[in-house]
């Protein structure tokens, strides 16, 4: 993460697929690990004591009223960062609960590329450290793996 930080400063970064909540879903990991406590209590067929359910009854509910703030700050936070250095959100490339996709030009977020936005951001995050994408480039590409789709699936 900080090296994309850093290349982002550096200007060598065009396009950019971050999903900001993982910070905030970090903080489960340790319900993760009492889940599989809990397993191999179960397992062993041994019931854990009292204190025990209590302990880790109360570090779910620490975990869960930490992560869910924690996921929705540092989202903000790195698309107020991502805003600030001048990339603009594209929504076509990034629908439903997907990775969040942005590009430093609106012009490369072209609506038509929502069908084939896989192909569109595997070739975008192609061009980082490459120098500046050209739009035509871009333009030839687009018209390519759109006629590729409408001709597998007309």
């Amino acid at each position: 993460m900080k090296q994309t930080i850093n290349d982002i400063s550096e200007g060598k970064v065009y396009f950019l697929k971050q999903k900001g909540k993982v910070f905030g879903f970090i903080c489960f990991t340790p319900l993760l690990l009492i889940l599989a406590y809990m397993f191999a209590h179960g397992v062993c067929n041994k019931r854990p004591t009292k204190i025990i359910i209590g302990l880790v009854v109360k570090v779910a509910v620490f975990c869960f009223f930490i992560a869910i703030p924690t996921s929705i700050f540092s989202s903000i936070y790195m698309a107020d960062y991502l805003h600030e250095k001048g990339f603009v959100e594209c929504t076509s490339y990034s629908p439903g609960i997907s990775s969040d996709f942005y590009v430093y030009d609106e012009q490369f977020c072209d609506e038509e590329g929502v069908v084939i936005s896989y192909k569109i951001k595997k070739w975008l995050l192609k061009k980082n450290g490459q120098g500046e994408p050209s739009l035509d480039e871009f333009k030839e590409i687009m018209t390519l793996y759109l006629s590729e789709y409408y001709e597998l699936f007309n």
